[in-house]
């Protein structure tokens, strides 16, 4: 084959879509037959390369080996085409090639995009001629070395795939003993969805990958350091215990559901739609033999587990849990021991969840956590906290203790939990209004706007009123010789402009309500110039039916006189001589 044909045979990658990693660990015929010389079946390879996924643009090679798995010489190259770090490529090979991806990638546990590139390694054998696919990942990788050394050794490669990565997957314990994934690393792919396979190729790599985070800076570089050292420690089937112990305490590290959440974040970032595989179906993190899914403290020993139907501990079956107990979501509630399942928190006390019918004890309150300052077991559920006292919830019928009285949060700014109702002080100075709208004696109600007319509608206050230069009570009145009116000069509590109680009744004093004046008085009609220079009529106490005095109501004036328009400032009507 001439060189010019091996390039144009590289450049038949195309664009896919979404790329299956289907198992081809088995030659076409079964004997593993390979002369070397780059003639052979012609293969259409679909596939991925995954750390987290590689970025577009990754380098893809693949190189054609021979029946020891040495190199011929003939390599093909491509890249990936997304960010799901799929790729195309077609080459001619008659037995196993060696897959190799460099790039950049997504760090599952930090969240952020690589800062150096990641080189990864596969051994596939194609199955036959024609499209197919196979991914390249953390799996692949870490048994490259001990393919080799089964293959050295007279192994099938079929068999020394499936033997290599039983002794990967029981030799890092972060899953359950005898725990198989039911499917060869080529077929592992992040993005194929949620199954065992796919999720234990996420916890290989996420936990490798805390390994890297733990030695610290640069991570990149650890990475791969671990990755090729554990690969070739591996070439004998076993890992060295130092490199099992590290797992181990990185393992604990880890947390699944967070590594889950940023995966979920990039997936959707890169427009995938495929479920993140759920790492605690079959990670085993405290390697006590149960994956975390059925783990009742999956960080925990045995001994120190809390019982089922206990604090913290699983919720039964059927979602109860111990007396004083209620059953509640891991999900959103950090003190469960598995986050994965439901678990048992206390119940109707102080800084407690709410019970099921979001009741509480008695002199509690049920309010929703976000709502109040104090720490509850998560933001996202509803707790218990003291009731019907100065300051505290109202009770579940809007009540409080005597002497206090029930209302919005809003009312009362900065001095009760948001967005609730609560129980304030009434009746006293500077304190709410009862709900009649009435205060202790020597108070009137007035609201927080000292305008009688809004009583009802914002938060009503008591304060010295009813008095001349005092606010008036809410419903327009003021003590017994005074009247509710709006004047020019200030209220002394209030303001200018603001109704006020003013003296009333008597000589030059406004009327009292119902055009009532002192013994002897008539509420009569006045004109004047106010302070702003405008004419304004306005009705005030004045003696009225003699001489040059107002007439009194209905043109009425003494005998001999007659009522007549008055061309001066004072009353409107007066009383002259016929």
């Amino acid at each position: 084959m001439s060189w010019l044909r091996i390039v144009m045979l590289a450049a038949l990658a195309g664009l896919v879509g979404t790329s299956g990693c289907v198992d081809g660990s088995g030659d076409a015929d079964g004997d593993g037959d390979s002369d070397g010389d780059g003639e052979g079946l012609s293969v259409d390879l679909e596939g991925a390369v995954q750390k987290g996924p590689f970025m577009v643009g990754s380098s893809i090679e693949v190189s054609v080996l021979d029946r020891d798995l040495d190199p011929t010489g003939f390599v093909y190259s491509s890249e990936t085409i997304n960010d799901r770090g799929e790729f195309e490529i077609g080459f001619r090979a008659s037995g196993p090639v060696s897959l190799e991806g460099n790039g950049y990638y997504y760090n599952e546990v930090t969240a952020e995009l690589s800062a150096s590139t990641l080189t990864l390694r596969a051994l596939y054998m194609p199955p036959g001629s024609g499209v197919q696919s196979a991914c390249i990942n953390m799996v692949t990788h870490l048994t490259t070395h001990r393919i080799r050394a089964l293959v050295s050794d007279g192994e099938r490669f079929v068999t020394a795939v499936d033997r290599a990565e039983r002794e990967l997957i029981s030799e890092l314990e972060i899953t359950p003993p005898g725990f198989s994934p039911g499917a060869a690393g080529v077929e592992m792919n992040l993005l194929g969805g949620d199954t065992d396979a796919n999720a234990t190729l996420l916890a290989v790599s996420a936990v490798l990958i805390q390994v890297a985070v733990d030695r610290g800076e640069p991570v990149e570089a650890n990475l791969q350091e671990v990755l090729n050292t554990a690969s070739l420690d591996l070439a004998d089937g076993v890992l060295s215990p130092d490199l099992v112990a590290e797992v181990g305490d990185s393992l604990l590290r880890l947390d699944p559901w967070v590594v889950e959440g940023h995966l979920a974040a990039r997936f959707v970032e890169i427009g995938a739609s495929e479920a993140v595989p759920d790492m605690d179906r079959v990670i085993d993190q405290d390697r006590d033999g149960l994956a975390n899914a059925e783990d009742n403290c999956p960080l925990e020993v045995p001994s120190e587990c809390a019982p089922e139907g206990s604090y913290r501990g699983r919720c039964h079956e059927d979602s109860t849990c111990d007396a004083g107990l209620v059953c509640a979501s891991s999900e959103e509630l950090i003190p469960c021991l598995s986050r994965r399942s439901a678990c048992c928190m206390p119940a109707g006390g102080d800084g407690d969840l709410c019970y099921e019918d979001s009741t509480c004890d008695p002199g509690f309150g049920c309010v929703r956590a976000s709502r109040w300052y104090d720490d509850c077991p998560s933001d996202r559920f509803t707790c218990c906290r003291p009731a019907g006292g100065d300051m505290e919830l109202c009770y579940e019928d809007s009540t409080c203790d005597a002497g206090l009285r029930c209302v919005m949060s809003s009312e009362a700014p900065g001095s009760c939990y948001s967005e609730t109702t609560c129980c304030l002080p009434v009746g006293g100075n500077g304190e709410l209004c009862y709900e009649d709208f009435t205060c202790d004696e020597g108070l009137g109600c007035a609201t927080s706007s000292l305008i009688p007319s809004l009583c009802g509608q914002t938060g009503e206050r008591c304060v010295p009123a009813g008095h001349d230069g005092l606010p008036c009570y809410c419903d327009w009145t003021c003590d017994e010789g005074f009247a509710c009116l709006v004047v020019d000069d200030l209220c002394h509590t209030c303001g200018p402009h603001v109704p006020s109680c003013r003296a009333a009744g008597g000589h030059g004093e406004p009327c009292l309500p119902d055009e009532v004046c002192n013994e002897g008085l008539f509420c009569v009609r006045h004109f004047r110039i106010n302070a702003e220079s405008d004419f304004e009529f306005y009705d005030a106490c004045d003696p009225a039916g003699g001489l040059d005095q107002a007439c009194r109501p209905g043109h009425v004036c003494d005998e001999g006189l007659v009522c007549v328009d008055n061309p001066d400032f004072g009353p409107t009507e007066i009383c002259r001589p016929e």
